[in-house]
């Protein structure tokens, strides 16, 4: 099962690149437990450096001090968005 969980991680990591891949991780375990008929508590994402203040898309830093979202928009870290 271990297996399953990393590789379906792998994968929804390249279809949404802004998921970390604990929480890839977490969606594959409750995607698992769903179908198989068990309850899991419900999933909450974060984005882990805050929202694009322009699209308020999913944000990653940068290695330049800079976020950049998922749309490609390029912002300061200090810009960056705690909620939307």
């Amino acid at each position: 099962m271990k297996e399953t969980i990393i590789k379906g991680a792998k994968a929804l990591r390249k279809r949404y690149p802004f998921l970390t891949i604990d929480q890839a991780k977490s969606i594959v375990r409750w995607s698992i437990n769903y179908y198989a008929g068990r309850t899991m508590p419900e999933i909450r994402l974060q984005p882990v450096y805050g929202y694009c203040p322009e699209c308020k898309g999913h944000g990653e830093r940068r290695l330049n001090g800079n976020n950049q979202c998922v749309n490609g928009h390029i912002y300061p870290s200090k810009d960056a968005l705690t909620e939307i």
